[in-house]
């Protein structure tokens, strides 16, 4: 279920493995990849990332849900595997979420120093 507030959403509506999707597809814009990245190869860089893996039945899951909420595209490549790109409201979304981590990073960081 997503909850709407006066047009904006509310980020705790999205489950942490969804908002981790939309970060690594908003990272992979801001570093010039602008081509739909397939669904195994964005599982693979979310596993490497986490502690434990992600279960590929789950990941498709949050995948799917993103595409039925207009925040990302599908697309399929010649071979018919399932590849994500950002929609415009996506990456609306997807650039707070990118900034609030940057900002806990950073928060971290001056949390470290003397």
């Amino acid at each position: 279920m997503i909850l709407v507030v006066a047009g904006a959403f509310i980020l705790s509506a999205y489950g942490l493995r969804t908002k981790d999707i939309l970060f690594l597809l908003f990272t992979f814009e801001k570093n010039n990849v602008l081509t739909p990245i397939l669904g195994m190869d964005l599982m693979g860089a979310l596993n490497k990332s986490r502690n434990s893996n992600l279960y590929d039945t789950n990941f498709r899951c949050s995948c799917h849900t993103l595409f039925e909420n207009d925040l990302v595209k599908r697309y399929r490549n010649k071979s018919l595997k399932l590849a994500w790109l950002l929609t415009e409201k996506g990456r609306n979304l997807a650039s707070t979420i990118f900034d609030d981590r940057l900002n806990e990073l950073k928060a971290e960081k001056t949390d470290k120093e003397p």
